[in-house]
C-alpha cells in the first residue's frame, strides 16, 4: 500500500529507480481520488516526494513534479502541506534548472496548483517562482503543455495578488 510505499522511499533515496517509479506511483494514487491524496499525505508520502525533488535523475524530479501537481490538485490541505514540507523552493529550483520541457511542464503545473492558496502564492513569488515561470515558458516556447501550464500559473499567482501582478506585467513587457 501507500505506507510500503513511502517506507521503501525512505530506506532508498539514493535509489533513482525506485524513487522515479515510486513518485510515479502515488501520483497515479493521487491523481483524481481524494482517498487516496489523504492517505497519501496521513502516511508521509509528501514528504518523501518533496525529497525526492533533490534527486539527481530527472526521471525522479519529473515524477516528483508530477505528483506534488496530482497532490495539490483541488486539495487545499495538501497545498498546504506541501509548502509546509518545504516544497516550493524545490519546485522554483526544478524550474531553474530548466532540464527538460517535461519536467518544466509538470513543475509549472504543480506551482499553478499550490498558486490557488494565498499563502503559497506569496511564497512562491519569495522563491522566485515568477521569473521562472516566465523564463520556463520562453525557454520551451514551442512545447504546448509548458505554455498551458506556465499561463495557469501566472494566473494563479495573480489571483488577488496586486504585487505578483505587477511583478509578472514588469517580466514580460513584450505581451
Amino acid at each position: 500500500g501507500v505506507a510500503d510505499l513511502v517506507e521503501a522511499m525512505r530506506m532508498h533515496q539514493d535509489h533513482k529507480g525506485l524513487q522515479r517509479e515510486a513518485c510515479g506511483a502515488l501520483g497515479s494514487l493521487a491523481r483524481l481520488n481524494e482517498k487516496n491524496k489523504q492517505a497519501i499525505a496521513r502516511d508521509g508520502g509528501i514528504q518523501v516526494v518533496v525529497a525526492a525533488l533533490s534527486a539527481p535523475s530527472t526521471g525522479a524530479l519529473e515524477q516528483a513534479c508530477w505528483a506534488l501537481r496530482n497532490l495539490a490538485a483541488n486539495n487545499d490541505r495538501n497545498k498546504i502541506a506541501i509548502a509546509e514540507a518545504g516544497g516550493i523552493e524545490p519546485l522554483v529550483a526544478a524550474l531553474r534548472r530548466g532540464e527538460s520541457a517535461a519536467i518544466s511542464e509538470e513543475a509549472c503545473a504543480a506551482i499553478g496548483n499550490l498558486a490557488t492558496n494565498a499563502a503559497n502564492r506569496q511564497s512562491i513569488a519569495d522563491a522566485g517562482g515568477i521569473v521562472q515561470v516566465i523564463a520556463a515558458m520562453r525557454k520551451h516556447d514551442g512545447h504546448d503543455g509548458v505554455q498551458q501550464h506556465g499561463r495557469g500559473a501566472l494566473r494563479s499567482l495573480a489571483r488577488d495578488h496586486e504585487k505578483n501582478r505587477g511583478l509578472i506585467l514588469q517580466s514580460i513587457p513584450d505581451l
